[in-house]
């Protein structure tokens, strides 16, 4: 679940550097969003769903990623709002990727894996 927070206050310098480390050393990790903090945009986090030929269909891996990426800004106290958009220039997300679920069954496509 993910939460929409609003921050109050000035941040502390040291986490704020360490927090940037931490989502650099994250973003090498993601195969298939892409996270930034934006230099013209002062307080937000960016993430970009990143699978344009899949029309950024969610998959498992996906969202996982998604949701890591989220927890790790919201913890972040210079991240006062995130932003997450779709790579490519037809659709921001085309729902779950069907070829995912193609060989489950009807309960086996909603459990959780």
């Amino acid at each position: 679940m993910l939460r929409v927070t609003q921050r109050v206050g000035a941040s502390a310098a040291g986490v704020g550097r360490h927090m940037r480390v931490l989502s650099r050393a994250l973003h090498a990790e993601y195969a298939n969003i892409l996270t930034e903090k934006p230099a013209s945009a002062a307080n937000v986090g960016l993430i970009t769903l990143n699978r344009p030929k899949q029309l950024n269909a969610l998959t498992p891996a996906l969202v996982t990623e998604l949701v890591h990426a989220a927890e790790a800004m919201d913890a972040d106290p210079e991240v006062g709002a995130i932003v997450i958009t779709g790579s490519g220039e037809k659709a921001f997300a085309a729902g779950a990727d069907i070829k995912m679920m193609r060989d489950k069954t009807f309960a086996g496509a909603y459990a959780a894996e």
